[in-house]
């Protein structure tokens, strides 16, 4: 946990040194920098309640199966009416910049360069990272140069993370980027948007904020090597959820604490809004993608219905496609997934109600609902 009052003592003896020489006030604002940096060097880890309330999810929960599509449905209505779509309007010429920012960094050839800013338009994350940066910032007080130039920072990460999680992928969506780029191509394409994250995270010229975007592209490369393997489904489902936190998560969290640092404001709280939404949106990827025909056991909709059919990881083996779907639907996998999806929007709009000007910061993540 940061030593606020070290912080504190370190910002009160600043203040107190006005008159005096100026290498000893560089001295005092050189402490507390160094606090801020061990803060984000140790790394913010999730709770363990953000991964045991999917096992609940799993059979222990009150929500019986009969009950569970209305509950969702209620759930996802008020969530919806919750949702202003106008949310983006103060952020739209901010996003713009983003995005010109970005393109410009893509013209290094024109063939790839037409490739991967297709691929950046289509994305179906696209602007969901810098809004939720924006708008962060925009509930703290006022947007600020550098929040925008981080925010940037985090887009690029997230992109180059994007490109990268589409080497395995044969769908559509992704088969364009492997017939003109290659595997080869992807995997220094999405390097390469991230050293861009890194140069534009270097304008800010903040040790901490390079030091916690070192920790997201450490989370974001954790979350692909980390081991799944449970020996009940219980435990792989928990596993899983570590998981999703450091591949998806860990960016919205470490970016909204980002925000949070550069506004002078509750970084803790900040954080635990951004780990919700990240684990949000990651609940909803695999139930867009499992919808859309991909099935694959480490996913929330599987992985719920495992715990009343332990035969599915054997099945998918098998390429038995058809039968899993008869059992992920009779244990109403996607229900459920759903219900943990709901939870975690819920947990951010009652984090974002903390701040000062949250309205839009609710909007964006109640439109989340909008997927489910």
């Amino acid at each position: 946990m940061l030593r606020w009052k070290t912080i504190c003592w370190a910002s009160f003896t600043t203040a107190c040194m006005q008159r005096t020489p100026e290498k000893l006030l560089g001295l005092a604002s050189a402490y507390a920098e160094r606090q801020i940096f061990h803060h984000f060097a140790n790394g913010h880890y999730p709770d363990a309640g953000i991964f045991i309330f999917s096992d609940k999810c799993l059979r222990k929960n009150p929500i019986n199966d009969s009950q569970l599509d209305k509950y969702c449905k209620d759930k996802i209505s008020a969530l919806q009416e919750m949702a202003n779509p106008t949310f983006r309007d103060a952020i739209k010429s901010h996003l713009s910049s983003i995005d010109a920012s970005i393109s410009k960094m893509l013209k290094i050839d024109i063939k790839a360069t037409d490739i991967v800013t297709k691929f950046f338009d289509a994305y179906g994350t696209k602007h969901i990272h810098a809004s939720a940066m924006l708008l962060m910032a925009q509930a703290l007080g006022e947007i600020s140069t550098k929040q925008i130039i981080f925010t940037q920072a985090i887009e690029l990460a997230h992109f180059g993370s994007s490109i990268h999680s589409k080497i395995m992928d044969t769908s559509t969506e992704a088969s364009w980027l492997h017939m003109f780029l290659g595997d080869n191509g992807m995997i220094l394409g999405g390097d390469y948007m991230i050293s861009n994250a890194s140069i534009q995270c270097c304008r800010i010229n903040s040790l901490p904020l390079i030091q916690l975007l070192c920790l997201i592209i450490q989370n974001i490369s954790k979350g692909s090597i980390l081991s799944l393997k449970g020996e009940t489904v219980s435990q792989a489902l928990i596993n899983y959820c570590a998981l999703c936190f450091y591949k998806t998560a860990s960016i919205m969290a470490n970016g909204c604490q980002g925000i949070a640092y550069l506004g002078n404001s509750d970084m803790k709280r900040s954080y635990d809004y951004g780990k919700h939404l990240g684990m949000a949106l990651g609940v909803v990827g695999d139930i867009k993608d499992y919808l859309n025909g991909k099935i694959r056991y480490n996913s929330f909709p599987v992985l719920f219905a495992a715990g009343a059919h332990t035969n599915i990881s054997e099945l998918i083996e098998n390429k038995q496609e058809n039968l899993v779907k008869e059992l992920v639907a009779d244990a109403n996998g996607v229900g459920w997934a759903k219900k943990l999806a709901i939870h975690h929007i819920e947990a951010a709009i009652e984090t974002a109600k903390l701040f000062e000007d949250p309205k839009d910061l609710v909007s964006l993540t109640a439109s989340i609902a909008n997927s489910l």
